[in-house]
């Protein structure tokens, strides 16, 4: 599987990583990639168009800050414990922006991430997990402080093969 994401920058790609180390005390494997925000996934990507449309995209992207908004799950069988982001207007922009643009040449992408069904979250741990312990690695996680603001430094596409960062394209080049 592949995604178009936005790799966070320092320090808080470390504080992301040291919470999910912490899905091991639940019985969780801590997510496998570098955190991230992700806009778009599918199967895979022709890489030559898509370098093209990130470029595009990255070049007419004004500087986009995000801010947490505490901790959420997906519910289910194997819940996803996660850092929820506050959707904003620049947020959602380039959200319809990546979709759009890559319409034309992948057919599938994967439906939670379409326009009406996107929740901008960062995923902390989500292989292992139930329900039970999903609750309880939440209520470890409520009070830990989660006021993050930052800057999305990039388009990234990501592969859950090694390596997984295939392309990079740095945000904000206005």
């Amino acid at each position: 599987m592949y995604g178009i994401v936005s790799l966070l920058p320092e320090p808080y790609q470390s504080e992301a990583s040291r919470r999910m180390q912490r899905a091991l005390e639940f019985g969780a494997e801590p997510a496998r990639l570098p955190a991230h925000v992700s806009f778009h996934v599918a199967a895979s990507y022709p890489m030559e168009e898509t370098r093209a449309a990130l470029q595009e995209i990255a070049a007419q992207t004004a500087p986009l800050t995000v801010h947490t908004g505490g901790w959420g799950v997906f519910p289910g069988p194997q819940p996803v414990v996660f850092i929820a982001l506050a959707k904003n207007e620049a947020l959602v922009t380039l959200h319809q922006r990546i979709w759009q643009r890559l319409a034309p040449w992948v057919p599938d992408p994967h439906p939670l991430y379409a326009l009406d069904a996107w929740v901008p979250h960062i995923t902390i741990a989500c292989e292992g997990l139930t329900p039970a312990s999903a609750s309880r690695m939440l209520a470890s996680l409520a009070f830990e402080p989660l006021q993050w603001h930052f800057e999305l430094p990039d388009l990234t596409v990501l592969c859950n093969d090694p390596p997984p960062v295939r392309l990079r394209v740095p945000l904000n080049t206005i």
